[in-house]
């Protein structure tokens, strides 16, 4: 039986070359499409972000985390709070009150943070202000402003400028309307009256100006302790020294007599002269009272040791060992070759068996 199989096959040919063509024509679609959609898409999405340098700064104490205890100073845990957004002003912008509030919270007990929860319930706290408003009229007493003031009437400087200053500041922390005027004459009133009246000449308009002049004055001070008084003749006073007892040389300010008698009247020229040259005079005394001293004991001692070799010899030696044997015997017996025991010769005391005689 046959069939047309050339008919057939060409038809066959024919119909995979239209398929071939197709299968290409639908792929060069598809690549078009494809790269439309990249274009699109690259032309939707945003700019790549540029690399930021960011600048490592050193880092600040955190704040004293704060308990709402008695004990515990809410002026003082919001001054620290400050400093931090002081120094970090890029995080914490004044236009974000609730970021700043958010760091203050973070920092406060599980007590203090449900107290303010439970307040901003019932009232929004919408700036730092308000936030400030608060806390201190939580947590800090209502009599404290009225007791620093008290405390900064009865203030008195009794040691360094430094320690009285932070004093008054603390105090003053506690006042919230206190003005330049105050704070300068709350300030002055308490310093010792030398320093208090240098200050005052500065006629200082603030805090700030009165401690400088304080720390200033206290530096640069002329009275001190290790200044000597004054005698009544202008020369320095000094105790006199007691006879018998070494002065230090050291002791002697040899450069402030010679700069305080340049500087001064003939009279008093003199009368230093006259006191520097006691106290040389006075140092020569002693130097020569000390040496007769030493000699003194030297001699003592020499003659201690005169009559120790002295007294030992009129003693027989130890080496003999017999009790009761007088020195003359001793020599006499060492001189013959006799036993300092039986007083024989032929042999010696440390082998002699017979008894001890004290006389021939």
């Amino acid at each position: 039986m046959s069939s047309s199989p050339p008919a057939n096959l060409q038809e066959a040919l024919a119909q995979i070359q239209r398929m071939d063509a197709a299968g290409a024509r639908i792929q060069n679609e598809l690549a078009q499409a494809q790269q439309q959609i990249a274009a699109a898409a690259a032309a939707a999405a945003p700019a790549a972000p540029v690399a930021q340098v960011i600048s490592h700064r050193a880092k600040i104490p955190s704040p004293t985390p704060f308990s709402g205890k008695i004990g515990t100073s809410i002026v003082d845990f919001l001054e620290q709070v400050e400093n931090q957004f002081t120094y970090y002003a890029a995080e914490f912008p004044i236009n974000n009150p609730a970021n700043m509030i958010q760091f203050a919270l973070s920092w406060v007990s599980a007590e203090v943070l449900r107290w303010y929860r439970l307040l901003v319930a019932s009232t929004p706290i919408n700036s730092w202000a308000e936030f400030k408003a608060v806390m201190r009229l939580q947590y800090q007493p209502i009599d404290s402003s009225h007791k620093a003031r008290v405390n900064l009437d009865s203030a008195k400087q009794g040691g360094g400028v430094q320690a009285y200053t932070e004093y008054v500041q603390k105090q003053m922390s506690f006042i919230s309307n206190m003005s330049d005027e105050e704070q300068v004459h709350d300030y002055i009133r308490g310093l010792k009256e030398n320093i208090a009246l240098e200050v005052a000449k500065g006629d200082p308009k603030t805090l700030i100006e009165c401690i400088a002049i304080a720390v200033r004055t206290e530096a640069y001070s002329v009275k001190s302790r290790y200044h000597a008084p004054q005698s009544s003749s202008g020369g320095a006073y000094r105790p006199q020294q007691q006879r018998g007892t070494p002065m230090d040389i050291n002791n002697v300010n040899v450069n402030d007599e010679f700069s305080d008698s340049m500087n001064s009247s003939p009279s008093a020229r003199s009368s230093r002269e006259s006191h520097l040259l006691a106290v040389i005079q006075q140092q020569q005394e002693n130097q020569v009272h000390m040496q007769q001293q030493l000699n003194a004991l030297f001699n003592k001692s020499q003659d201690q040791r005169s009559n120790n070799s002295s007294s030992s010899s009129t003693s027989a030696p130890a080496s003999s060992k017999v009790p009761g044997l007088s020195l003359e015997m001793f020599n006499k017996c060492r001189e013959e070759d006799r036993c300092f025991k039986c007083k024989e010769t032929g042999h010696i005391a440390r082998g002699c068996s017979k008894p001890i005689r004290l006389k021939w």
